[in-house]
């Protein structure tokens, strides 16, 4: 199942639950970056066994603007307990899988 898109300020705060280690891809639905990464950051969505229960997240920064993060777009941010505890600007598929990495160790 790909990477579920937050379309709400609602929908963000549901998804980080007490608990839960959430990497977050704030970019453009369909921009370079989404069309670049995404497949990727889909395809890691899919392997629970990789993700070891982290949960991978979109936010269209376009369509829902108050979710955008102060620094620059695209980027990623890794969330635990709803708070944000790394974030990465770094536009590689490393950056993803470091981020899952944490989060996990967050989980630990």
């Amino acid at each position: 199942m790909p990477a579920t898109w937050i379309n709400s300020e609602e929908e963000f705060l549901m998804t980080m639950g007490f608990g839960k280690a959430v990497v977050i891809f704030f970019c453009e639905n369909g921009s370079e970056p989404d069309n670049t990464l995404g497949p990727f950051f889909d395809a890691m969505s899919d392997k629970p066994i990789f993700t070891g229960g982290v949960s991978l997240c979109k936010v269209d920064v376009k369509a829902v603007p108050a979710l955008a993060p102060a620094g620059p777009t695209p980027g990623f941010a890794l969330f635990k307990d709803g708070h944000r505890a790394f974030e990465s600007t770094a536009l590689q598929p490393q950056a993803i899988m470091d981020l899952i990495e944490q989060g996990r160790m967050l989980m630990a």
